[in-house]
């Protein structure tokens, strides 16, 4: 977790890393051999990092990728057939004493346990103004995770704790907070606006699409159009799919998600995108923001201009 929170950390501010895992900033690089070469942006910011975890069950006495879902893994959307995992046995009887602050349960001090870990990696960020858009909780209106599929008012008593307990508790100030439910059926029974936590603890909204579509203009515009009234930044939070491909869809067009990502493994399948695809979005620089320097890839925006000073 350092190790991750460090690198994240050095490419917002924009700082060359040196072997020992430590950063100069004065954006110059301490080669291998001992010589030294002044980064090519100046140490500018080179753009966003994005890193995922999904948190262990409170009092789970394994923290690990096992201890999250509830069903196997090819069971969720858009997870992988034939990995699969130990199923949870955790219920809303059990969740309900989770968020049972006013009790103060022994699941609720697990929980609280858990979010003392997360707050100490994020403190880093806050200590280096660095900001960090936090998705915790995410498709909820599934029942594959031990959050999701609980009853709306459980669910958003979950995720107030879990706001007050970093920003009012913790003190942290730098975190954006998404709500990204999973891609939903427009008069299906998985609609997530119940599970809405409110608009005074949800900065940015979005959606899960893993959908296996080829053209993505029509299916991301329904989730696009179905979150304009929270009246907050939408975001795609996580597909598959590139959202402009050679073949000439462009999903930008009638979606202009202020953040689309692509969840990383999904860039290099064959099977979803092809190399033409990943150009096609990367060197459209009148739809997408990307950061460095020179005139590769779209290279057009300069991240450190939206550092607060």
């Amino acid at each position: 977790m350092d190790d991750v929170v460090d690198v994240a950390t050095g490419v917002w501010k924009g700082l060359p890393r040196a072997a020992d895992g430590t950063y100069n900033p004065s954006g110059v690089m301490v080669r291998a051999d001992g010589g030294s070469a002044a980064l090519a942006n100046g140490g500018a910011a080179a753009g966003i990092v994005g890193m995922s975890f999904h948190q262990p069950y409170p009092g789970s006495p394994l923290k690990d990728w096992s201890r999250v879902l509830t069903q196997v893994e090819g069971q969720r959307p858009g997870g992988s057939a034939g990995n699969p995992v130990a199923t949870l046995t955790t219920d809303q009887a059990w969740f309900d004493r989770v968020v049972d602050w006013e009790s103060n349960t022994p699941e609720y001090r697990a929980l609280l346990a858990d979010l003392g870990f997360l707050a100490a990696s994020l403190s880093y960020f806050a200590a280096y103004d660095v900001p960090v858009l936090l998705r915790p909780y995410h498709e909820m209106n599934g029942g594959w995770f031990w959050w999701g599929g609980r009853t709306p008012a459980s669910y958003k008593k979950l995720w107030r704790i879990t706001y007050d307990y970093l920003v009012k508790t913790k003190g942290l100030h730098n975190l954006i907070f998404v709500w990204s439910p999973n891609a939903w059926q427009p008069l299906g029974d998985d609609v997530p606006w119940n599970y809405y936590p409110g608009a005074d603890v949800v900065d940015v909204v979005g959606v899960d699409d893993y959908a296996p579509h080829s053209t993505a203009s029509d299916l991301t515009h329904t989730y696009y159009t179905g979150l304009v009234d929270y009246a907050k930044p939408r975001m795609l939070a996580e597909t598959w799919n590139m959202p402009i491909t050679a073949s000439g869809s462009n999903a930008l067009t009638r979606s202009p998600w202020v953040i689309w990502n692509i969840w990383g493994s999904g860039m290099t399948r064959a099977d979803v995108n092809s190399n033409a695809d990943v150009k096609a979005t990367y060197y459209a620089s009148g739809q997408v923001y990307t950061g460095g320097s020179g005139t590769g890839l779209g290279q057009n925006f300069d991240w450190g201009s939206v550092h607060a000073h």
